[in-house]
């Protein structure tokens, strides 16, 4: 399917070509990885534009299609290292301590750079939080499918749910401790998402209690504990500590296990 590339303005500093002196008259377009150019109209075939644009990238200054010597493969690789390192700055010192400026200097840019990828502190934040909550959402709709037994849909979900806060305890972190920092429409969106997410795991217990294998008086309570214990091993657990990973995520399923008075 073809797709009209609309990718946000050049980086400041890169003289572009503009993409008419490339294909003067034709529409620059995208089908699969295929860079091409088209009529206008969309009639005739769709020409190879490699040989003109390759390793470079496509973009629009003001209402002038250019073409730029940043290719977005690099450019999605920038974005992850800024985020990375906003990631561990947000978590150690919080939010509103970090600054762009100490973002730009973790990963050896210029504060300004960073504007070309993320246009506030507050899209990096949340460029964190969609990824991890969208991640979660994924891993407990894949242990709601895992088995028709509850008490194992239960176990698998416990299991996904304490294994992130292991893994990921900087974002487990940021996004239960600094979620709050967000602006109005994005805090909308990442509780949307936890809502989302807490409402698989009450679904399991409703599943479980209708077939008799779960006795639990309020299902919004017993899933914010489940969930809650589970949110805390980000804070204290340590790989050099004295319990393993496997010990910890053994020792959780059986808490919840309990939380839902397991038949």
């Amino acid at each position: 399917m073809l797709e009209e590339l609309f990718f946000e303005p050049l980086t400041p500093g890169v003289l572009p070509a503009t993409f008419g002196e490339v294909s003067a008259g034709h529409l620059a377009v995208i089908d699969g990885d295929n860079l091409g150019v088209m009529h206008p109209d969309g009639q005739g075939e769709l020409g190879d534009a490699r040989s003109a644009c390759a390793g470079h990238r496509i973009g629009r200054e003001g209402g002038t299609v250019t073409m730029g010597t940043r290719d977005l493969g690099a450019r999605r690789d920038a974005a992850a290292t800024i985020k990375k390192a906003a990631l561990s700055l947000f978590s150690d010192v919080g939010y509103e301590a970090a600054s762009m400026r100490q973002i730009a200097a973790a990963v050896g840019n210029q504060p300004a750079s960073l504007y070309n990828h993320y246009p506030s502190k507050e899209e990096i934040l949340w460029a964190i939080c969609e990824e991890a909550m969208l991640t979660l959402i994924t891993r407990g709709q894949e242990a709601a499918a895992s088995s028709p037994d509850p008490v194992e849909q239960l176990r698998a979900f416990v299991r996904q749910h304490i294994r992130f806060h292991i893994d990921h305890r900087e974002e487990a972190r940021v996004i239960n401790q600094q979620m709050t920092r967000l602006g109005r429409e994005r805090y909308r969106q990442v509780t949307a998402m936890r809502d989302d997410y807490e409402r698989s795991l009450r679904r399991i217990l409703r599943r479980g209690a209708r077939r008799g294998r779960f006795h639990v008086p309020d299902y919004r309570m017993a899933s914010y504990a489940i969930l809650a214990i589970g949110m805390h091993v980000s804070v204290w657990y340590r790989p050099d500590g004295p319990s393993p990973a496997s010990a910890v995520v053994r020792h959780h399923e059986q808490l919840a296990l309990q939380l839902a008075g397991t038949r």
